[in-house]
């Protein structure tokens, strides 16, 4: 079973971020989410995004890398939306990556001033096709990096146009698309 480091997005730790750990717990795997807010949510994408980026990626990078202290060995790095790319750069910076569970986020690697995947830091990605927050382009130059470090890449798309399609008290909820991920994404989590 894995052990899971889960980071929410710019929106908080929301109830919709602990139920989806609760399913990870519920199926065996060991789940430790961040909160990064202390305590405080949002249910609008522009406020939360503020508050995001008041905290600054400097200061949130380092309160993602502190909460990474006395982890045990092959962890899986897990984040929706903006801290999808808290998960990636861990994944790729820290000596105990086993993977990373990317939901509704991804950036280039070099954005993140990473200059090589690590080879044996498989990534799982998930997105809306039409999520208004998503970037192809960003999608390509993450699956170019991993595939080129020989590791493994899935990319999954789903039918809507909404952004935290797995999170039951938003708007942008999409019942089958969230099981259908959590299915996806339990699967991963079991190979590896």
């Amino acid at each position: 079973m894995a052990h899971v480091i889960l980071f929410h997005s710019a929106l908080g730790l929301r109830p919709g971020i602990t139920h989806f750990a609760k399913q990870l717990e519920s199926a065996g795997h060991t789940v430790k989410v961040v909160d990064l807010y202390a305590g405080e949510t949002f249910e609008d994408y522009k406020l939360g995004n503020q508050k995001w980026f008041s905290i600054g990626i400097p200061a949130l990078i380092k309160q993602a890398q502190e909460a990474c202290k006395d982890l045990p060995d092959n962890v899986v790095f897990a984040g929706f939306s903006n801290g999808a790319a808290l998960a990636e750069f861990l994944a790729a910076t820290q000596k105990q990556a086993k993977g990373a569970l990317l939901m509704h986020g991804a950036l280039p690697p070099a954005m993140l001033q990473i200059t090589s995947w690590p080879k044996n830091v498989p990534v799982q990605l998930h997105y809306n096709t039409n999520d208004p927050f998503r970037n192809p382009e960003n999608d390509i130059a993450l699956e170019t990096s991993v595939r080129e470090a020989g590791a493994n890449f899935k990319e999954f798309l789903y039918e809507g146009a909404t952004h935290l399609f797995a999170d039951p008290d938003l708007p942008d909820y999409i019942e089958a698309s969230a099981k259908k991920m959590l299915e996806r994404a339990l699967h991963f989590l079991q190979l590896l």
